[in-house]
């Protein structure tokens, strides 16, 4: 027997416990971790909102025209186009199948948003749909054997 009834038996860790800490590391518990910055060290100049906006393709066929595209510069940092005129594009049923993107930024997220929105109207993307099946001109989807080959 030796005091063991007298003992509770141990608790054991749930998720919400913090992992044992390490020698020379401190985890912090409670309001601690969640302190607000101090105000001196604040950036007033960086930018508060941001927006994505990814641009898609209306049909599956081939492009022929990607105009009024946003250029990055203040506000818009961040533009990538993945395709170009000629290529073989596809209606939007995947991440794939952007087109490309852009991010905007801004003090305000409903002036970010307008911002976002106003760029997306302007672009224009139009392609040229593909030809009957079995027609002159099929386009047919290339195998990753005959790519790599």
């Amino acid at each position: 027997m030796h005091g063991r009834r007298d003992r509770r038996p141990a608790r054991r860790r749930t998720h919400r416990d913090p992992p044992p800490a390490r020698p020379g590391h401190r985890y912090l518990r409670g309001p601690a971790r969640c302190r607000p910055r101090p105000p001196g060290r604040a950036h007033p100049d960086r930018p508060r909102a941001a927006a994505v906006r990814f641009v898609t393709s209306p049909r599956t066929g081939r492009l022929t025209s990607l105009s009024r595209l946003p250029e990055q510069g203040p506000g818009v940092p961040f533009v990538r186009w993945r395709a170009a005129v000629g290529d073989l594009v596809h209606a939007a049923r995947a991440n794939t199948d952007r087109l490309g993107c852009f991010v905007v930024t801004g003090s305000d997220a409903d002036e970010v948003e307008e911002r976002a929105d106003a760029l997306g109207r302007q672009i224009q993307v139009q392609v040229e749909p593909l030809p009957a099946a079995g027609g002159p001109g099929q386009v047919r989807p290339a195998r990753t054997a005959a790519i790599a080959g």
